[in-house]
């Protein structure tokens, strides 16, 4: 199994995501993981980050 078959499956094991259509699992397989080298900080406490949960996008739901 290739990484992007690994990948694949991970993805699967999601609830939510079981019976999601192949072609739109593949759209979000390569946003699903990212390698960094060891050590390298990806945000510290207290810092927001566009594309981690909580990211300043998320804190302003006026328009919903």
């Amino acid at each position: 199994m290739n990484d992007s078959e690994k990948t694949m499956a991970a993805l699967r094991g999601i609830g939510f995501l079981h019976d999601i259509e192949d072609q739109y699992l593949q759209a979000l397989a390569p946003l699903a993981e990212r390698k960094f080298p060891a050590g390298t900080v990806l945000f510290r406490e207290g810092q927001s980050h566009p594309n981690i949960y909580g990211g300043d996008q998320w804190r302003d739901l006026s328009a919903f």
